[in-house]
Protein backbone atom coordinates (compact mmCIF):
# COMPACT_ATOMS: atom_id res chain seq x y z
CA UNK A 1 0.00 0.00 0.00
CA UNK A 2 1.48 3.49 -1.19
CA UNK A 3 1.25 6.62 1.11
CA UNK A 4 -1.58 8.27 -1.07
CA UNK A 5 -4.05 5.16 -0.39
CA UNK A 6 -3.22 5.15 3.15
CA UNK A 7 -3.74 8.50 3.59
CA UNK A 8 -6.86 8.28 1.54
CA UNK A 9 -8.07 5.72 4.02
CA UNK A 10 -7.15 7.91 6.93
CA UNK A 11 -9.38 10.58 5.50
CA UNK A 12 -12.20 8.10 5.30
CA UNK A 13 -11.64 7.05 9.01
CA UNK A 14 -11.82 10.82 10.42
CA UNK A 15 -15.00 11.04 8.36
CA UNK A 16 -16.05 8.14 10.20
CA UNK A 17 -15.30 9.80 13.30
CA UNK A 18 -16.71 13.05 12.65
CA UNK A 19 -20.02 11.12 11.69
CA UNK A 20 -19.93 8.99 14.52
CA UNK A 21 -19.85 12.14 16.96
CA UNK A 22 -22.18 14.06 14.84
CA UNK A 23 -24.73 11.19 14.95
CA UNK A 24 -24.00 10.73 18.61
CA UNK A 25 -24.72 13.79 19.46
CA UNK A 26 -28.05 14.01 17.50
CA UNK A 27 -29.65 10.82 18.80
CA UNK A 28 -30.16 12.58 22.09
CA UNK A 29 -31.87 15.79 20.48
CA UNK A 30 -35.55 14.45 20.08
CA UNK A 31 -35.83 16.25 16.83
CA UNK A 32 -32.56 15.08 14.53
CA UNK A 33 -32.54 11.04 15.64
CA UNK A 34 -33.33 10.47 11.94
CA UNK A 35 -30.79 12.10 11.36
CA UNK A 36 -27.96 11.19 14.08
CA UNK A 37 -29.45 7.49 12.31
CA UNK A 38 -28.11 8.97 9.02
CA UNK A 39 -24.80 9.95 10.62
CA UNK A 40 -24.25 6.91 12.89
CA UNK A 41 -24.86 4.58 9.28
CA UNK A 42 -22.41 6.78 7.32
CA UNK A 43 -20.38 6.37 10.61
CA UNK A 44 -19.92 2.70 10.68
CA UNK A 45 -19.63 2.35 7.26
CA UNK A 46 -17.12 4.78 6.58
CA UNK A 47 -14.83 2.96 9.64
CA UNK A 48 -15.36 -0.11 7.69
CA UNK A 49 -14.13 0.97 4.56
CA UNK A 50 -11.31 2.77 6.48
CA UNK A 51 -10.36 -0.70 8.28
CA UNK A 52 -10.42 -2.61 4.64
CA UNK A 53 -8.15 -0.20 3.00
CA UNK A 54 -5.61 -1.03 5.73
CA UNK A 55 -5.72 2.33 8.15
CA UNK A 56 -5.72 1.58 11.73
CA UNK A 57 -5.32 4.90 13.87
CA UNK A 58 -7.25 6.04 16.54
CA UNK A 59 -9.49 7.86 14.29
CA UNK A 60 -11.13 4.72 12.62
CA UNK A 61 -11.79 2.70 15.88
CA UNK A 62 -13.47 5.94 17.78
CA UNK A 63 -15.34 6.25 14.75
CA UNK A 64 -16.87 2.86 15.01
CA UNK A 65 -16.86 2.93 18.83
CA UNK A 66 -19.14 6.22 18.19
CA UNK A 67 -21.31 4.49 15.51
CA UNK A 68 -21.76 1.46 17.81
CA UNK A 69 -22.52 3.58 20.54
CA UNK A 70 -24.84 5.85 18.68
CA UNK A 71 -26.90 2.76 16.60
CA UNK A 72 -26.88 1.16 20.58
CA UNK A 73 -28.69 4.16 22.02
CA UNK A 74 -31.46 4.59 18.97
CA UNK A 75 -32.30 1.02 19.71
CA UNK A 76 -32.89 1.16 22.88
CA UNK A 77 -34.77 4.25 22.51
CA UNK A 78 -37.21 2.47 20.08
CA UNK A 79 -37.57 -0.08 22.58
CA UNK A 80 -38.48 2.16 24.97
CA UNK A 81 -41.08 3.82 23.04
CA UNK A 82 -42.30 1.08 21.83
CA UNK A 83 -42.95 -0.93 25.52
CA UNK A 84 -44.47 2.86 26.73
CA UNK A 85 -47.11 2.81 23.90
CA UNK A 86 -47.66 -1.06 24.70
CA UNK A 87 -48.06 -0.83 28.22
CA UNK A 88 -49.73 2.66 28.24
CA UNK A 89 -52.09 1.80 24.71
CA UNK A 90 -55.30 1.57 26.34
CA UNK A 91 -54.16 4.56 29.39
CA UNK A 92 -53.52 7.01 26.09
CA UNK A 93 -56.81 6.31 24.36
CA UNK A 94 -59.11 6.61 26.76
CA UNK A 95 -57.55 10.28 27.95
CA UNK A 96 -57.73 11.10 24.26
CA UNK A 97 -61.34 9.59 23.88
CA UNK A 98 -61.91 11.89 27.01
CA UNK A 99 -60.26 14.66 25.14
CA UNK A 100 -62.40 14.54 22.19
CA UNK A 101 -65.47 14.28 23.99
CA UNK A 102 -64.72 17.71 26.17
CA UNK A 103 -64.25 19.61 23.14
CA UNK A 104 -66.46 18.51 20.74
Amino acid sequence: MDHQEKSDACEIATASLLCGLIGLVLVFNTGSVLFGLLCAIAGLVCAIQAKKQGCNDGNCKAGLTLSIISLSVIGFQAILISTFFAVFKSFLLDILAETVRLFF
